[in-house]
């Protein structure tokens, strides 16, 4: 579709089918129709961090996990420019949970493959 809505939806209803490679297709799909779409940001790092939680150690693993932190700090940057003071404490409050929880998941990668 032609709609960041209507991409975004479908990359959330395939994430949740654990088809991670489609979700996160659709969801740069969404940023590109709607550069500004934070909850589609914020939906793209969940597919990326679902996706790394299954990878195991492949040559792919750290820039997926680069492309996850990226993705969530722009998040992070767009919702500070919300007006709605309870929505923005909201919205960071969940992307510095992502945050945390990649972050954990890098720590355990490390010890398991390094």
């Amino acid at each position: 579709p032609n709609d960041a809505n209507a991409n975004n939806g479908l990359a959330n209803i395939l994430g949740m089918q654990g088809r991670y490679d489609d979700a996160i297709e659709y969801g740069r799909r969404a940023i590109a129709l709607s550069w500004n779409y934070r909850a589609a940001y914020f939906d793209l790092g969940i597919a990326y961090f679902r996706k790394l939680q299954r990878l195991g150690n492949s040559e792919e693993w750290f820039d997926l996990y680069e492309k996850a932190v990226l993705t969530l700090e722009q998040a992070y940057d767009l919702a500070e420019s919300s007006q709605d003071a309870a929505a923005k404490e909201d919205s960071q409050r969940k992307i510095r949970r992502l945050l945390r929880d990649l972050k954990r998941l890098w720590r355990r990668h490390k010890l398991l493959y390094e």
